[in-house]
């Protein structure tokens, strides 16, 4: 609606202004024809100033555009009286459609039909009051009737032409006010949105420094706590390396101690080896001055002359006895020495310091069994000079001989089977002591892979200082840009 008011005031300004330049052209008209100019200038003068005067009053009011439809016609009117007598005052009637097409801008079918009813009181009134003024040649009824039929259909075409386009007009206008309305609340929803959407990213900004914080304060002390670990197992690594180092070190000596044990326990079992074998020589002999003196005895009453052979028989018991002690004084000496190495073993040599024990009394009770042979043989040696006049003594002392030398046997036997056992153990130590050596062995090399995993994991804990460094500095940077963007935005 404010579109076809916007509309009708414009063509009522330039109606205003085309009226008005009608009278000029009338006068001109009218003085180059040679009429009477004081009328049509009059008329035209007071047709333009009452549209003047009109718009002047009420520029949107009805009156207004039918005032200056009817001065607009009445101008036309002048322009076809100031060319009567001329040809062409037939074909000015043509302006007469031309000014009420003009009056269609105004969409208003009511202002048309003023121009046509103006035209058509015009054509009729002067068409038999005052002929010449409106066709050469005077009056003409039919002619009148004529462009009165033209003047109608026009009309009739400009009314609903008027009526269409000003229902369109109003039409447009409602559309335009709804699309305005419609754009308002569009404008206003738009409004909302955006103060929702600002304040949405006001709270999203809020979040987001907010987790920022969050993240900061549970990443921080991740952070934190894993280079304080990280710290700790690096400390922890380093005094693992130094003290497999030490371990490495101790397991070292240990392994040439051990390869020391197991050389000594080699040598004690071939030393008790030997004595077995000397041990049981010594019975083997024994058996021998059994046979000896039971022959001896037997022979001790045939003749005399056995005595020297009794006599060199003591000897050689004599030897015998001081072989048995020098091996009594070596069993004695090597388990001493047994003794020693079973000592700086330590508790895995208790074992064969008891052994060595056993063996040392073994030794000792065969050195006083020999002292015993000694002074039985020294008896026999002393008394040999009398076997001539006491060989029944001599025969009864040989039979006790015999008795002494089976109990000698007895207990060298005895020894024997103590011997072997004692070898058998020594034997048994020594292969204990070589698994020990290959355990401690073992050790060392497990402590050197021991000690390479430990620097490994020094180097592992360096490294992950470093990167908790590194993550701590990327944590700080991304909450950093996280809210620098908060703030921007």
């Amino acid at each position: 609606m404010d579109e076809l008011v916007r509309l009708r005031h414009t063509m009522a300004a330039v109606l205003v202004g085309f009226i008005a330049l009608h009278v000029p052209v009338v006068v001109l008209t009218v003085w180059l024809r040679g009429g009477d100019l004081l009328a049509p200038s009059l008329i035209s003068v007071a047709l333009s100033g009452a549209s003047v005067a009109a718009w002047a009053a009420n520029r949107a009011a009805l009156s207004t555009r039918m005032t200056l439809a009817a001065a607009l016609i009445g101008q036309v009117s002048l322009m076809v009286y100031a060319l009567a007598g001329h040809p062409w005052q037939a074909d000015m009637h043509m302006y007469y459609f031309a000014a009420i097409a003009i009056l269609a801008t105004f969409c208003d079918g009511r202002v048309v039909l003023m121009g046509a009813a103006v035209t058509a009181v015009h054509h009729l009134i002067l068409n038999f009051v005052f002929p010449a003024a409106v066709f050469a040649g005077g009056s003409d009824l039919a002619r009148v009737i004529l462009h009165a039929v033209i003047v109608v259909l026009e009309t009739g075409a400009l009314v609903w032409l008027c009526w269409m386009l000003g229902k369109t007009l109003v039409l447009s206008a409602k559309t335009l006010e709804q699309l305005e309305e419609k754009t308002k609340a569009e404008a206003a929803q738009a409004d909302r949105q955006r103060a929702r959407d600002e304040a949405q990213e006001a709270k999203e900004r809020a979040a987001r420094l907010k987790m920022a914080e969050q993240f900061e304060a549970r990443v921080g002390q991740i952070a934190r706590r894993l280079a304080e670990q990280a710290t700790v197992m690096q400390k922890s690594a380093t005094t693992l390396a130094t003290s497999v180092g030490h371990v490495a070190d101790a397991s070292q000596g240990v392994t040439h101690s051990s390869a020391a044990a197991n050389e000594g326990a080699i040598a004690a079992a071939a030393a008790t080896q030997q004595i077995h074998q000397s041990i049981h020589e010594i019975g083997a002999k024994i058996d021998e001055t059994a046979a000896a003196a039971q022959q001896a005895v037997r022979s001790a009453e045939e003749t005399g002359t056995r005595v020297q052979q009794l006599a060199e028989a003591a000897d050689k018991i004599g030897e015998v006895i001081r072989l048995i002690q020098d091996i009594a004084a070596q069993t004695n000496l090597l388990a001493l020495n047994a003794t020693i190495e079973a000592a700086r073993a330590g508790d895995a040599g208790k074992g064969f310091a008891v052994v060595a024990s056993e063996v040392k009394q073994l030794a000792t009770q065969t050195a006083r069994a020999t002292e015993d042979i000694q002074r039985q043989v020294s008896a026999i040696q002393s008394e040999t000079d009398e076997a001539v006049e006491s060989i029944l003594r001599i025969g009864h002392a040989i039979t006790d001989i015999n008795t002494l030398a089976g109990s000698v046997a007895v207990a060298v036997h005895q020894q024997d089977a103590v011997t072997g056992d004692l070898a058998g153990r020594v034997d048994l130590v020594a292969q204990e002591v070589a698994s020990a050596t290959g355990a401690i062995t073992a050790i060392s090399g497990d402590t050197r892979a021991a000690r390479q995993v430990a620097d490994t994991l020094l180097g592992v804990a360096k490294t992950l200082s470093e990167q908790t460094e590194k993550l701590r500095g990327d944590v700080d940077a991304f909450l950093g840009d996280v809210r620098a963007d908060a703030q921007a935005a």
